[in-house]
């Protein structure tokens, strides 16, 4: 049996909030205290009070309108998804005794939080099963190369899945458009687990890499998962706004 040292929880810091711009996933609120300013580290924009007292109540404005990571029991939760990072492992590597694309949807149906991804190109039936996983968590995500089936999906029915949320690259054969279209492939559950690699979000690269002919790596280091997400995601995420600052309005205050 591995020995565990229970030291190590003390180095266990999961995201606990996000930056409403970009989506970045922040261990503690972006505050300096230093200058009175509280501002997102990723992506720069700044938070700004409405009342003189408001920046000192920022933790109020964080934990309100969804800007706030909770689960039930944060360690249950990443006990359950080490156990699909090990399953996933052993898919890789045992071919045949699971398989990868098993793995991703029960991680997708695993989400307690939110659900984060990119890809370049998309399958229809991933499109149904993160359709299902926004359900019951927010789901967001950056669909590079988008086929006009998928780009009519995502656009014309997006009101059927009003907690899936994309931004879509779609195909054209402007060189202009193809040269700024980000290629980068991940998928963040909960801030505790990803996946990252060459294969995209489609039925054929996930099956591609059971026979070892397309690439995905497990990351449960915390502090990677949410560097994957901070450096990855969240940049292109917020090239859709342009907003610089926002005000701490606390959209639904408890009575």
């Amino acid at each position: 049996m591995s020995s565990f040292d229970i030291k190590s929880l003390l180095d266990f810091s999961p995201p606990n909030f996000f930056c409403q711009k970009c989506r970045a996933l922040l261990v503690s609120m972006p505050i300096n205290y230093e200058f009175s300013r509280v501002s997102c580290t990723v992506c720069g924009v700044d938070y700004l009070a409405t009342e003189s007292n408001l920046f000192w109540n920022a933790r109020q404005y964080f934990e309100s309108g969804g800007r706030k990571i909770e689960f039930k029991d944060t360690m249950a939760q990443s006990r359950a998804l080490a156990v699909l990072a090990q399953n996933l492992d052993n898919a890789l590597r045992e071919p045949g005794w699971i398989y990868p694309m098993q793995v991703l949807l029960e991680a997708l149906n695993a989400a307690q939080a939110f659900i984060h991804f990119m890809t370049y190109g998309m399958s229809l039936q991933l499109v149904g099963a993160l359709r299902m996983a926004a359900l019951h968590v927010p789901v967001r995500g950056i669909v590079a190369n988008a086929s006009p089936a998928i780009a009519e999906e995502l656009k014309t029915y997006a009101k059927e899945s009003p907690h899936l949320e994309t931004h879509l690259y779609e195909r054209s054969d402007k060189r202009l458009d193809w040269d700024n279209m980000p290629h980068q492939k991940v998928i963040i559950i909960d801030g505790l687990l990803a996946f990252k690699g060459s294969a995209n979000l489609t039925v054929d690269g996930w099956r591609k890499a059971a026979k070892g002919l397309d690439s995905v790596d497990v990351v449960t280091d915390v502090n990677e998962v949410i560097a994957l997400n901070n450096r990855l995601f969240s940049p292109v995420w917020a090239k859709e706004d342009d907003t610089a600052t926002l005000l701490m309005t606390i959209d639904d205050v408890p009575f």
